[in-house]
C-alpha cells in the first residue's frame, strides 16, 4: 500500500480510519506534517459549524479529545446541556427519552437494585424519587403485564398531579386488604383498564415534569 509507514504513523497519532489517512497523504504527497494539519483543520471547520463554535472553542475540545470529533461532541454537549437535556433533545419518542433519563439516574447514584416503590431511597432527591417511582412502576407493568400496588406510587401519582390514578389505585390498594385475591375483583380490572387507555398521558405527565424541574434531574 502506497504511503503504508506514513498511514501508520498517522493513525497511532489520531482515531483516522486507513482510507482517510491515505487520502491525506496522497493529497499531501506523502508529508505527514502537512496531512496532519489538513487532518487538523477539516475536524476544527466541521466541528465548529455542527456546533457553532469559535476557532479557539472547537480546538480546545478537539484537542482535549485527541482530535476524536465524536468524543470532543459529546463532552461539548454534556457541558452545554447536561444528561437530562441531551436524553430529551436526543430522542423523539417521549417513553425512550424518560428511560434514558432514569437510567442517568441509576448511574448517578450508582443503584444495584430497581423497584424504588419497595426500598427507602434517601440518596434520591425529593424531585427525582417520584419520576423514579413511576417510570420503574411503568417499566414493570410493560414487563410483568399486571399493575403493582403500592402506596409510594400513590404518593407519586399525587405529586405529579394525577389524582385520577393516585385515586383508583388507592381504592384499589384498600379494597385488597377486604378480599383475598385482588387480582381477579372488578376494581383491579377496572384500575388496569383505565392504566392501558391513560398510559400515554401519564408518560406525557412524566415528560413536562421533568422538563419543568431538569435543574434538579442529571
Amino acid at each position: 500500500m502506497e504511503y503504508l509507514e506514513e498511514i501508520k504513523v498517522l493513525r497511532k497519532k489520531f482515531p483516522i480510519g486507513i482510507n482517510q489517512a491515505k487520502k491525506l497523504l496522497v493529497e499531501a504527497a506523502g508529508n505527514v506534517a502537512e496531512a496532519e494539519y489538513q487532518f487538523k483543520k477539516s475536524l476544527v471547520n466541521t466541528f465548529m459549524q455542527e456546533q457553532s463554535l469559535n476557532t479557539e472553542q472547537a480546538v480546545q475540545y478537539l484537542e482535549a479529545a485527541n482530535y476524536d470529533l465524536g468524543v470532543a461532541i459529546r463532552n461539548f454537549e454534556m457541558e452545554t446541556h447536561g444528561i437530562t437535556e441531551l436524553c430529551l433533545l436526543k430522542n423523539k419518542n417521549k417513553e425512550d427519552a424518560l428511560n434514558k433519563v432514569l437510567h442517568a439516574i441509576h448511574e448517578k447514584y450508582a443503584f444495584d437494585f430497581w423497584l424504588c416503590w419497595e426500598k427507602k431511597c434517601p440518596q434520591i432527591s425529593s424531585i427525582e424519587y417520584p419520576f423514579v417511582v413511576l417510570m420503574e412502576w411503568v417499566n414493570y407493568e410493560l414487563w410483568e403485564g399486571y399493575i403493582v400496588l403500592s402506596p409510594a406510587v400513590v404518593q407519586a401519582c399525587q405529586v405529579l398531579k394525577m389524582n385520577w390514578m393516585a385515586d383508583i389505585l388507592n381504592h384499589t390498594i384498600n379494597r385488597s386488604k377486604e378480599i383475598e385475591n385482588i387480582w381477579e375483583d372488578d376494581i383491579y380490572i377496572l384500575l388496569n383498564e383505565i392504566f392501558l387507555k391513560r398510559r400515554s398521558e401519564l408518560i406525557d405527565t412524566l415528560y413536562e415534569y421533568v422538563k419543568e424541574n431538569m435543574r434538579e434531574f442529571p
